[in-house]
């Protein structure tokens, strides 16, 4: 209901209090509290009947979500990164002297005398070719023995897949068996040896 108070409409509680400038004020205040009210925080987390907390009642404090898990209390260590692929996340060029030169001279050893590591050499080479890689096969027989990536020659006369270890590391499977070293080996480049520099 409003009731006419000379130009002004007033509603009923304020036509009871008057119509001047402090009730003006007042009703402009009550409504700016009455705007600005602030909402209740939301609830604080209680710790689960479960026992989640850490035992003081409080609730664990959150981890950041990019916190590592911890590791298992047995679990074996982490595999230690290979050098190869180290160096490529770092950016510096692989060491393949030191990584791959070590697991290829023996397994060439190996395989001198596998007639299916010699084919896999001769595959598309020809007549020329073919004698080189049988006189490359010969000179593995004279390898010293345990023969070591510091014992090669700085050159070869047939430098081979060592001018391109880059090529052979990029064949995973290289030294599951001798036919698979030997066509690696071929797509490097080939056998090294012949006479070299020291």
């Amino acid at each position: 209901m409003h009731l006419r108070h000379g130009a002004h409409a007033l509603s009923a509680p304020a036509a009871v209090l008057g119509s001047g400038p402090m009730v003006r004020t007042l009703a402009l205040l009550a409504l700016l509290a009455g705007c600005s009210k602030k909402e209740p925080p939301p609830p604080s987390p209680s710790p689960s009947p479960g026992g989640s907390g850490n035992g003081s009642g409080q609730p664990e404090a959150a981890k950041p979500p990019d916190a590592a898990p911890a590791p298992a209390p047995n679990a074996p260590p982490p595999p230690a990164p290979d050098a190869a692929a180290a160096a490529v996340g770092s950016g510096e060029p692989p060491d393949y002297m030191a990584t791959l030169c070590p697991k290829v001279l023996p397994k060439i050893a190996q395989c001198q005398k596998d007639p299916e590591f010699a084919a896999a050499l001769d595959v598309g080479a020809d007549a020329k070719q073919k004698k080189i890689n049988a006189k490359l096969l010969r000179e593995v027989s004279k390898w010293p023995e345990n023969m070591s990536c510091g014992d090669l020659a700085p050159s070869y006369q047939y430098g081979g897949f060592t001018y391109h270890w880059d090529k052979l590391a990029a064949v995973p499977d290289a030294l599951a068996s001798c036919a698979k070293l030997g066509a690696a080996i071929r797509e490097a480049g080939g056998l090294f040896g012949g006479e070299s520099a020291n």
